[in-house]
């Protein structure tokens, strides 16, 4: 398991979580989909739905079945989770969910409120972009710009600890301003496997 990265969340609503790195780092954008099931991760993951989105796992906890495949052909873009499986732990699995997504390259986020993203994604569509790694470095350069001075109060302590502290897991920011210049200024990839 990585080390735990801080990572964030924006939604074109204006809203941005912050959580950790989990599978690769970099960044992933899309329409968010949602998946409420708790071991058919590898058919939403790997299915047309899935193609070029983020995938949001509503269910507590995902991976503690692993996966069977382990050349299982990943279209998500991105996966958000509430918390990743320490463990994989089913008799057929072969190679962990993490491992998977890794392998992938896709960028994922864990230790976020997937139930508040959920409630807003069944009022509106949402589409989001996942940061973290490197990537993260030019957003936290953004919030300390005069332009948003004071106006995302505990933004940048929240990623500043490792891992991020389990208050700042269900805490979201609103700036849309912010997001709209996530979504247009930085460049689009993975940056790690």
């Amino acid at each position: 398991m990585r080390s735990q990265e801080p990572a964030i969340l924006a939604l074109t609503s204006g809203n941005i979580y912050v959580g950790n790195a989990w599978a690769s780092t970099g960044r992933a954008e899309g329409p968010l989909f949602q998946s409420s099931t708790f071991s058919g991760y590898q058919n939403a993951l790997a299915g047309q739905t899935a193609s070029g989105k983020l995938a949001l796992f509503s269910s507590p906890q995902i991976g503690n079945t692993g996966v069977s495949d382990a050349a299982l052909p990943v279209s998500a873009a991105g996966v958000i989770v509430n918390e990743p499986a320490r463990l994989a732990s089913h008799f057929e699995s072969r190679i962990s969910l993490e491992e998977t997504l890794t392998n992938a390259r896709v960028v994922g986020i864990s230790h976020v409120d997937t139930r508040s993203i959920t409630r807003q994604l069944q009022v509106e569509g949402q589409s989001g972009i996942i940061i973290s790694g490197s990537a993260l470095q030019e957003v936290t350069t953004l919030i300390s710009s005069p332009q948003f001075a004071g106006s995302l109060p505990g933004l940048l302590t929240a990623l500043s600890t490792n891992p991020v502290e389990p208050s700042c897991q269900s805490a979201s920011w609103h700036n849309s301003q912010l997001v709209q210049l996530l979504f247009t200024s930085l460049p689009t990839g993975q940056e790690s496997k």
